[in-house]
């Protein structure tokens, strides 16, 4: 039981570690994006 809980707490971190990454690699343009400006 102790191995299995141990097992799960390290896919869960490793799967929130490559999922950081991901998010930061394929949303590093939402940070520098500021709009569109429309002077109507």
């Amino acid at each position: 039981m102790l191995a299995a809980i141990i097992v799960l707490a390290t896919l869960g971190k490793l799967s929130d570690g490559l999922l950081a990454g991901l998010e930061k690699r394929f949303l590093a343009w939402r940070d520098t994006f500021n709009g569109q400006s429309r002077e109507d």
